[in-house]
């Protein structure tokens, strides 16, 4: 008998968000898509967007007014320059990128059961897993489950999971039960009846037709006679219930478990000297990439195991066994690249860096190097006259690999472009996890494209300098900055920058590009309504 086991994964596309980019983390989010007639709505929003009126379905404008409304009721500050507070971000959504990464999670089940799938669903949040005959392997369903609910918790994934006897009642306990892990016992009907009806999966204008004849529950609708339904509401509720109830087979399309691109050697005797297992690991980059070249594969994170001898090769989250809990954890070279790559030069560079401050726990009896995140190789056709930017950006890719296995991923960042009122936060540094940053001229939305007449300087302080002025007319004729001053040849100005009253913080900044004598181009503000002065910038 068919036992199938629901994963979900709630919000999946900010889940996977916030996975590529931890800095988001408690910061309203909202992913937004064009629509054909013009315009954006909103898709999907995050706990924090939706608690200040962000609503899928909406506008993109009406939105960002909620958040911005929202953030001015909790921290109504007026003229405060240093007030930190993390403010909303909106981002287009990505289909493809979060159905690509549900699927590399679907790939990490296998070690649970041969049959994994992507619920059926324009946009997918669910794994559904055919666990029959598989979980005496884990100490039975309720410690498999607990298993899988604590390897994605270790991975800061939030998950529901629910067992059942068919896809559409797993589905439906995993959404609407009561508690994360949800077993359903039988019979079926008894399980289903106290569930709402959007349990069935059922179209929007049938869960409408339904709303209006007070129609909440299923159990409600296994109370009808089965004949009027396909004339009231469509063949589709009759096959999601007979779907649900195991009365009707429901079809899916099982993922093929890709081959691993991987490498190990076995040791008879357990080793410790570094210089031979350095030596070891080389020769394995060099069979590993031997394998991508064959398969005309390219990787961007290579993880490499050292496995002591109380550490089995293959660690099994599911297994509560007393012998696993006393193994030792292993020991992980973990090198993720700004740019995939088959080379195995570059690799055996690379892992030297990471090697030269790798501390080895004790003895090892295997070493195991995967090669993941793949890709296909791209060959590009060379031009006639060409200007070698490939020769530049992948010297560009070896300087920052280099960074950062040197540094550490977290000390190698870049900026990014984000829409504020305010000059020192229209950027923000994030770490490197997608490749190269983009520097092409129009790639940014045309409100963050700077105008010639309201550019900013070369240099940004990244917060705002106290001056003491001296006015004429309103307008600066000499500084003071700490113990330097400064007399004013040539003035340039204002430029109003002036928040909406929407906004958090009501700002009014009056911006003056100002020469000086000794030939210093410096960029000043006055703070209204306060009247102080600040120095924001040179250039």
């Amino acid at each position: 008998m068919k036992r199938v086991l629901c994963i979900w994964f709630p919000n999946w596309p900010i889940q996977r968000l916030r996975r590529a980019q931890p800095e988001l983390e408690q910061t309203p989010l909202i992913l937004f898509d064009e629509l054909p007639q013009g315009g954006h709505v909103v898709v999907h929003c995050s706990d924090e967007a939706a608690r200040a009126g962000a609503r899928t379905g909406m506008s993109l404008a009406e939105a960002e007014a909620m958040l911005e409304f929202a953030d001015r009721e909790r921290r109504p500050v007026r003229g405060s320059e240093n007030t930190e507070t993390k403010r909303g971000e909106r981002f287009p959504c990505d289909p493809e990128a979060d159905r690509q990464a549900l699927r590399e999670l679907a790939w990490d089940c296998f070690e649970y059961t041969p049959v994994v799938a992507i619920e059926e669903a324009e946009t997918p949040e669910c794994l559904l897993l055919d666990i029959a005959g598989c979980a005496h392997l884990f100490g039975g369903e309720t410690a498999m489950c607990r298993g899988i609910l604590q390897a994605f918790r270790q991975r800061g994934l939030q998950t529901r999971i629910a067992l059942a006897d068919t896809i559409g009642a797993a589905w439906a306990l995993a959404h609407y039960g009561r508690s994360e892990i949800v077993r359903s016992s039988p019979p079926l009907v008894k399980t289903l009846a106290p569930l709402p009806v959007e349990s069935l999966r059922l179209p929007p204008d049938v869960e409408k037709k339904l709303a209006r004849l007070d129609l909440r529950r299923v159990g409600q609708l296994l109370k009808l006679p089965r004949s009027v339904l396909p004339s009231r509401f469509g063949k589709q509720l009759l096959v999601r219930l007979d779907q649900a109830l195991g009365r009707r087979p429901e079809p899916v399309t099982p993922l093929v478990c890709p081959e691993p691109v991987e490498v190990e050697r076995i040791f008879a005797e357990p080793i410790r000297n570094r210089d031979w297992i350095e030596s070891v690991l080389e020769e394995l980059i060099v069979r590993l990439t031997a394998q991508l070249q064959q398969r005309q594969l390219v990787a961007m994170q290579f993880t490499c195991r050292f496995v002591t001898p109380r550490q089995p090769s293959v660690l099994i989250s599911g297994a509560d066994t007393e012998p696993q809990k006393n193994r030792r954890p292993p020991a992980i070279i973990d090198l993720r690249l700004v740019a995939p790559t088959d080379s195995a030069s570059y690799l055996q560079e690379l892992f030297a860096l990471q090697w030269e401050r790798f501390h080895l726990p004790g003895e090892i009896d295997q070493i195991v190097l995967r090669a993941g995140q793949l890709g296909s190789r791209k060959t590009k056709q060379r031009a006639l006259f060409d200007r070698n930017d490939d020769g530049n950006e992948a010297k560009l890719v070896a300087l920052l690999d280099r960074l950062r296995g040197r540094l550490g991923r977290q000390s190698v960042m870049r900026a990014r472009l984000v829409s504020e009122w305010l000059p020192e936060e229209q950027f923000r540094y994030e770490e490197l996890l997608h490749g190269l940053p983009s520097i092409t001229a129009g790639t940014f939305p045309p409100e963050w494209t700077a105008t010639a007449e309201g550019s900013l300087p070369p240099r940004l302080y990244r917060r705002p300098l106290p001056l003491d002025v001296v006015t004429c007319d309103d307008r600066p004729i000499r500084l003071r900055w700490g113990r330097e001053t400064f007399f004013v040849h040539d003035c340039e100005g204002p430029q109003r920058i002036e928040t909406g009253w929407w906004v958090r913080r009501l700002i009014r900044r009056d911006y003056y590009r100002v020469a000086t004598e000794d030939g210093r181009r410096l960029w000043v503000f006055r703070q209204r309504p306060r009247d102080a002065w600040f120095l924001h910038g040179e250039g």
